[in-house]
């Protein structure tokens, strides 16, 4: 829904004692972030690179419904999500409460920082969905990042309220998995990258198996009218079924 190119970080603030080592908070919120994949994990990463750091790396993360993600790095205890999840662990958040979009980042239970992050919807996936909804598909929203709830997404995109499916988090989690799915026989064979031709493959898909199944109900009504007539031919007499009616009915 937001592949890569469609998120960037727009501001960066890091708050006392963790500015005196702000590539520290950028590290491990990018190591956290990558985890989520699409647009803001790249996004995250390139923004790392930029700080002439790198993401670390993550030793355990859990997802947490409300809003965020909890993960051990480099023996530190890192909480990655939005203020009210900062706030529900019991941490105080001092900067960006004004923020539309932002992560917000606690080190240790203590608020170190947060990053504004701005979100552009791409017009191929507004293609995506308007034919999704033609075909009368319901979309299944199977996202990980805290940003993009069913909410922020069928706004963005324009789609009527509750017009998407929206999965509890242990199945959103199974199904971002690597290995989701993998024991299922290929359906298609995709070239290209994003929404819009996973839902021009369906939508192809939807269509062939309607023209299949009208040609074989006309193949097989072909079949039984023939028989038929050949039947009326033969039942009629032997006078005719001569050469001519015979070749009429082959055709």
């Amino acid at each position: 829904i937001y592949p890569v190119g469609t998120m960037k970080i727009t501001g960066m603030k890091v708050v006392a004692p963790f500015d005196r080592d702000v590539s520290a908070v950028v590290r491990y919120t990018a190591g956290v972030m990558i985890f989520l994949g699409g647009g803001i994990g790249k996004a995250f990463s390139d923004f790392a690179r930029e700080q002439d750091t790198f993401p670390a790396k993550v030793q355990h993360q859990k997802f947490y419904e409300s809003g965020g993600i909890v993960a051990e790095i480099e023996g530190h205890t890192v909480l990655v999500g939005t203020m009210l999840f900062l706030n529900r662990f019991g941490i105080t958040v001092t900067e960006g409460r004004k923020v539309k979009r932002g992560v917000f980042v606690a080190i240790d239970n203590q608020f170190a920082g947060l990053f504004s992050v701005k979100a552009e919807a791409q017009s191929q996936v507004y293609h995506a969905f308007t034919l999704l909804q033609q075909a009368k598909v319901r979309p299944v929203l199977d996202v990980l990042n805290f940003l993009t709830d069913q909410d922020m997404i069928e706004k963005s995109f324009e789609l009527k309220h509750d017009s998407t499916d929206y999965p509890d988090l242990n199945e959103r989690i199974y199904g971002s998995e690597g290995d989701f799915a993998a024991d299922e026989p290929p359906m298609a064979l995709l070239a290209r990258e994003g929404m819009l031709p996973f839902a021009e493959a369906l939508l192809g898909a939807r269509r062939l198996s309607k023209v299949t199944r009208f040609n074989l109900i006309i193949g097989i009504g072909s079949a039984l009218l023939g028989v038929a007539a050949m039947y009326l031919l033969l039942f009629s007499g032997a006078a005719a079924a001569t050469p001519v009616n015979t070749l009429v009915y082959t055709m």
